[in-house]
């Protein structure tokens, strides 16, 4: 009797162990299933199948107290963002994005005219016994310009918001939405800014920077200006005989204007893989690995065009007594214009790797975003090139040298002697394959290579007005480039190339809408 006592326990123990290894087995059966939904079905079957294998009395509720329902961990109730059966999807954006400014040297001043002088200057020449020399004072209004503020340039060139557009596209290579193929392409579309200065009015110059690197101005535009020259001769130290004055104006009459544009674009495609972390949690994280393709072009062009005007008069003592008519005016005129087209291409392209994520707020409702960056080479080119032409007409009476107390002065010579002299008009245009800024020591087309990196992120809050096919959002863009090559930074001189680096940040508010099919 006591041998079939032990007999049905040891029986019962198997059963018993062997109830719990499949119970085991079955528990770590249902972790292997990746979809939250799916694994979390598996551990009801489970508990549904421990419930019917070992049946239990009801509990009698007690009088007074209504039944206690056992507490159970809810599962996440809201969809996935990316729900399977949908393999294939394209998304449409409309950008509005801002370019960082570009940083530049002051391009077009304007200025006041100043006033020098009186400038006295005491020349010894041999003269005839008695005399000591001659002495010129010489006083000028507006011989030169004064700053009175940039009008375009300096601090920044700002082109203002630019329209974008992008387009993606992606293709899930699984059911069970693990991995897939994205990518797509962005145009921002130019930008520039302009000025154009008016004539008349203050002065208004080009600075910019000679081979020797010191510091010049190309005048424009210039209010009429005076300079008074007296000279004369003191026969005595103190006493002064005066010889002649002659009085120079000049008048600049021209406009100066410039342009700044700019336009960016690129491309990719990733390789992109679904991750388990979070889903528990209703987000879906995916890191992706790709290339990344980006060009940004630029160009500076700045043309002037002035009229300068020349006048000198002189007029001798009539207390000389000397013969004919000595007086006589010469003048020069000078049309002037001038352009400089500076262009820089950048051309990046390198892997790129990243990481984003999904978050479902309600059954519509959820908040998306990535992060990327992308390391690879930066092929950079230059374009400078520019041109001046000059006219120059010049009235220059005849003249011949008059010998006075042994001091030659230099009088009107007319034909017949003694008539009034009639100046000699001549015209000649030149023209050189040089701008202010451009030169032979940087025109042309200069390239060279340099390592960059592209870090870019969005972030957007999605609707679906039709849950698993149309999904509308707002978001924001940002976007840096490092070590690229822009044309403002290349107005450093008229030397070679200095190839100045420097960076261009992009940023941008977008509305999408996201089909899938």
């Amino acid at each position: 009797m006591a041998s079939r006592h032990c007999v049905a326990t040891v029986v019962l123990i198997l059963v018993s162990g062997l109830a719990a290894s499949d119970a085991f087995a079955g528990v770590a059966d249902c972790k292997k299933i990746q979809a939250p939904l799916d694994r979390l079905a598996c551990y009801d079957r489970l508990a549904n199948a421990g419930a019917a294998s070992h049946p239990t009395k009801p509990l009698k509720p007690e009088l007074g107290r209504p039944a206690q329902v056992p507490s159970v961990m809810p599962a996440y109730a809201f969809p996935p963002v990316d729900s399977p059966g949908k393999q294939w999807w394209i998304e449409a954006e409309q950008a509005f994005y801002s370019l960082s400014k570009g940083h530049s040297s002051p391009l077009i001043v304007s200025g006041d005219p100043t006033v020098t002088g009186p400038v006295t200057t005491l020349v010894h020449i041999p003269t005839s016994p008695g005399f000591i020399g001659l002495q010129t004072v010489q006083n000028s209004l507006g011989s030169a310009l004064a700053n009175g503020g940039t009008l375009f340039g300096g601090d920044g060139l700002n082109t203002g918001i630019h329209s974008g557009e992008e387009l993606r596209f992606g293709h899930w290579l699984d059911a069970e939405h693990t991995q897939a193929i994205e990518g797509g392409g962005f145009f921002i579309g130019q930008g520039s800014t302009s000025f154009t200065s008016g004539q008349g009015g203050n002065g208004v110059g080009v600075p910019f920077f000679d081979a020797n690197g010191i510091g010049q101005l190309f005048v424009v535009n210039r209010p009429s200006t005076l300079t008074s020259t007296n000279v004369s001769v003191n026969t005595t130290p103190d006493v002064f005989v005066g010889l002649f004055n002659k009085t120079s104006t000049d008048q600049s009459t021209g406009t100066a204007s410039a342009s700044y544009s700019q336009m960016l674009w690129g491309a990719d495609l990733n390789y992109r893989v679904a991750t388990p972390l979070f889903r528990e949690r209703g987000v879906e994280v995916d890191v992706s690995a790709g290339v990344k393709y980006a060009n940004l072009s630029e160009s500076l062009s700045l043309n002037t065009t002035s009229t300068a005007v020349h006048t000198e008069v002189t007029t001798f003592e009539k207390a000389l007594g000397l013969p004919g008519n000595p007086n006589f005016t010469d003048s020069t005129s000078t049309i002037t214009g001038t352009s400089d087209l500076i262009s820089t291409r950048n051309n990046f392209i390198g892997p790129q790797f990243g990481a984003g994520g999904d978050f479902r707020l309600d059954e519509r409702w959820s908040i998306s975003g990535d992060a990327k960056v992308a390391v690879g080479a930066n092929f950079e080119s230059l374009s400078a090139s520019g041109s001046t032409m000059s006219t120059v007409t010049s009235a220059t009476t005849p003249t011949s040298t008059l010998m006075l107390a042994g001091i030659p002065l230099t009088v009107a010579a007319g034909k017949p002697p003694g008539s009034a002299a009639t100046p000699v008009v001549t015209t000649s245009t030149t023209t050189s394959g040089s701008g202010i800024f451009a030169s032979p020591a940087n025109s042309g087309n200069h390239s060279r290579t340099v390592f960059a990196y592209i870090p870019s992120s969005a972030l957007k809050l999605n609707y679906d007005v039709l849950p698993n096919f149309l999904t509308l959002s707002l978001g924001y863009n940002v976007f840096w480039m490092s070590d690229v090559l822009r044309p403002t930074n290349q107005l450093l001189g008229t030397g070679a190339p200095t190839y100045a680096q420097s960076s261009l940040l992009a940023q941008a508010v977008t509305v999408s809408a996201k089909v899938k099919f």
